[in-house]
């Protein structure tokens, strides 16, 4: 798992995206390859783009490719690996078809703050390529600046979790930036010390006892309001999810209590499928 992935737009947003995805190659000795999308079906109207006008695209691409890794070189002083990728095709398709589990450390994308103008790596296409994707996804909040791992949130409901938690990638990253962990389970109803929750918390104990992690309840009413107030206040670095169902996944994008959980993020939000 020696490439992350960040795909492209050109926009602040996405470009803001990459910067974060150069440093993090940089910080962790993997290989970045940047990909840029030309998106199909381009028409005017009732008329097909002419084949031209593609070549036209792909090379505006890739002089705009080569000099946003100019630029990420100065960024990360020549410490990262850096590739590029312009295809024209499916956005979606070409992102997770292009995301082998065995190759790829993680797909970075980029959003905007809730309520913002979407664009390409906005909506339908970053929920698509969560769903879709084998690949673990790194959604960085719109502006936010590569900064070290020292703090890491993950979110846990305390059912079935032997099944659910996706223990061995967590410690992987936990690991690799020697950072502290934080279990987060939102308690409305004051419950942690009923037996199942109590035994649920038992076993993530000895899931991660070999660093120690923290146990955060947190009673308030609202899951993903409490998680992201949580983040927030305690300056945490990274927030980690780990999707049970198609349900959930949309929850992270549908307009619940607190609007779109992803985009209202103040930190990175590491989305991690259990195998």
């Amino acid at each position: 798992m020696n490439k992350i992935i960040a795909p492209v737009d050109f926009s602040d947003v996405s470009i803001n995206a990459v910067q974060y995805a150069a440093q993090l190659a940089a910080a962790l000795n993997k290989t970045l390859i940047i990909t840029h999308v030309v998106q199909l079906p381009v028409v005017y109207g009732d008329v097909p783009m002419p084949v031209g006008e593609y070549e036209s695209l792909v090379a505006e691409a890739k002089e705009k490719m080569d000099d946003l890794v100019k630029a990420l070189e100065q960024t990360t002083q020549g410490q990262a690996i850096i590739h590029t990728d312009v295809k024209v095709g499916s956005p979606v398709y070409e992102l997770v078809h292009s995301c082998k589990p065995d190759q790829v450390y993680c797909i970075v994308m980029g959003t905007h703050g809730a309520g913002s103008v979407e664009r390409f790596f906005l909506g339908s296409t970053t929920q698509s390529v969560i769903t879709e994707s084998k690949c673990p996804v790194l959604v960085i909040p719109q502006n936010f600046a590569f900064r070290k791992v020292f703090k890491v949130g993950f979110a846990s409901d305390f059912k079935q979790v032997v099944k659910s938690t996706p223990a061995k990638k967590i410690l992987e990253v936990i690991r690799q930036w020697n950072a502290d962990l934080e279990i987060l389970h939102v308690d409305p109803d004051y419950a942690e010390f009923e037996p199942s929750v109590m035994e649920e918390g038992l076993l993530l104990e000895t899931m991660f006892e070999e660093i120690k992690p923290k146990f955060q309840f947190l009673h308030s009413g609202y899951i993903e309001e409490s998680i992201l107030n949580y983040a927030a206040d305690n300056e945490l670095d990274m927030l980690i999810v780990t999707p049970k169902s198609h349900s959930f996944l949309e929850s992270l994008f549908m307009h619940q209590h607190t609007g779109d959980f992803v985009r209202q993020a103040t930190v990175p939000v590491l989305i991690l499928k259990n195998d």
